[in-house]
């Protein structure tokens, strides 16, 4: 007795186990691209358990049942759709049919018909698939895309509707399994009538994948966005010098290297690694992208520094930037492209857009000194004469330029930070610094002085002032000089 004991107590625990077993619910096609039978998994088709049913999902058609009946005196005829199901059946996994409202899955196999209350829906996820019927017959391998139960194939027969004799209701097709791989296969199902038919020709459910997506009208939520990473890194440090005679702007050009890292997300009911165009919302066109793959290349960056100097006078700079990582919410619509230049219609989606980039790319620099002696020099210095009233100001301006070391004649937005007739970025996501930003520089007493915009406003001013002062120096000459007249 103890022996049996011990018995039913393993079968009741294994079979607790197996409640918590996930079944396996992807769906499986025959392979174009590895050929030889290979079967590859259905990134937009689902078996869905009977307990996870719902009215909202879109799930394959395989036939109908023609319905008559009487709605204010007429005839009025309502199709009643039949899904495809498939139950596990002595064994193995056979593909049937549901009739919608019904609880029971009904399939067929070597003569064998049997209802299953417990059975899985062919889900259509985000009604993204390409499904069609192609015809079949005894003598053809099943096409590339057949959709199968798990080794065989979702078959369906057509029904001659007139050897109905006008009976009603009738289905327009039955649902069944292809019971072989290969040619010289037959086609079995469940008649109306409850008993098994099969036949040498028939029709096979396939799946058309798509060659390449297009997302477009792409619009990030920035108000959502959310910094992973921020780093503060030096990207260079230069001491720039004026050897010569005269004065002149001096130039200095910092190159960094940095990999740089894309991500769009993935899942969707969309293939991975497969080619995507990206545009945006106001037509701007980004890089493609792999869909599902980060996009990772090595990325120089080339930002020049322009200074006016005098002769022998030098400055310090040192170039810092940021290495970030952010993620931005975004949505847009998808297209898939065919091999026959066949497109879906657009479906909208929602993802997050996630990259690396090095950004806030800033110069500092230090007091400007002569390099002969390292004595700081004063950063304005001003002549007044009778003739004219110059102001000598120190002039700092910088800008950026970007280039791919992978593709440099790219103009694409997304790889030039630096472009004069780019378009407008709605998004706010082209890492551009513009050519007219401008830098600090610090004078002696360690207070930020303006560049060269701000340097042309000034030596303006002290222009102005210089002539305002003249203007008084000769009417109160000429009022002294009428004063002493006055007197004498």
């Amino acid at each position: 007795m103890t022996f049996y004991y011990y018995m039913i107590f393993f079968v009741l625990y294994f079979s607790s186990l197996l409640l918590f077993v996930k079944p396996d619910t992807s769906v499986h096609i025959l392979s174009e691209q590895y050929g030889n039978g290979q079967l590859i998994t259905s990134s937009t088709l689902n078996w869905i358990p009977d307990l996870r049913y719902s009215a909202s999902k879109e799930f394959v058609i395989g036939g109908f049942e023609i319905i008559e009946y009487s709605s204010e005196g007429s005839l009025q005829i309502k199709k009643r759709p039949i899904f495809v199901c498939r139950a596990m059946h002595n064994g193995i996994w056979v593909a049937g049919g549901q009739k919608e409202g019904d609880k029971r899955c009904t399939v067929t196999l070597t003569g064998n018909v049997r209802s299953y209350e417990r059975y899985q829906l062919l889900e259509n996820v985000e009604n993204a698939a390409r499904v069609s019927w192609n015809d079949w017959t005894k003598f053809y391998r099943p096409p590339f895309g057949s959709v199968a139960t798990d080794k065989l194939y979702v078959a369906r027969h057509i029904i001659n509707q007139t050897a109905h004799n006008g009976e009603r209701p009738f289905q327009t097709h039955y649902i069944g399994t292809l019971s072989s791989q290969d040619t010289l296969g037959t086609i079995t199902y469940v008649k109306e009538d409850g008993n098994e038919g099969s036949a040498e020709f028939g029709q096979l459910l396939v799946e058309t994948e798509p060659i390449s997506y297009e997302l477009n009208t792409v619009v990030l939520n920035n108000m959502k966005q959310q910094i992973v990473k921020k780093k503060l890194q030096i990207l260079g440090e230069a001491t720039i010098k004026n050897e010569g005679s005269t004065p002149v702007v001096m130039a200095e050009a910092f190159v960094n290297i940095y990999l740089y890292t894309l991500y769009w997300g993935q899942g969707h009911a969309m293939l991975k690694g497969l080619n995507t165009s990206v545009i945006l919302q106001n037509k701007t066109r980004l890089s493609d992208t792999k869909w599902g793959i980060d996009i990772k290349e090595n990325r120089t960056n080339v930002y020049t520094v322009e200074v006016y100097l005098q002769p022998g006078t030098a400055v310090n700079v040192t170039l810092r930037g940021y290495y970030t990582d952010v993620e931005v919410p975004y949505s847009g619509k998808l297209l898939s492209h065919y091999k026959d230049n066949a497109s879906t219609d657009p479906r909208m989606i929602n993802g997050v857009r996630r990259e690396e980039s090095i950004v806030d790319i800033t110069p500092e620099f230090g007091s400007v000194y002569y390099f002969h002696n390292y004595n700081l020099i004063p950063t304005t210095v001003t002549f007044l004469s009778n003739e004219s009233t110059t102001s000598k100001m120190l002039i700092m301006t910088n800008h950026q330029q970007q280039t791919n070391r992978l593709d440099l004649a790219n103009n694409n937005p997304e790889r030039q930070l630096k472009k004069e007739n780019a378009v407008i970025d709605m998004n706010e996501i082209l890492n551009s610094v513009t050519q007219h930003e401008v830098a600090n520089i610090q004078g002696d007493d360690g207070v930020p002085l303006s560049l060269k915009n701000k340097s042309e406003q000034s030596m303006a001013t002290n222009t102005r002032v210089s002539r305002f002062v003249l203007l008084g120096i000769t009417m109160l000459t000429s009022m002294l000089s009428l004063l002493l007249n006055r007197v004498t």
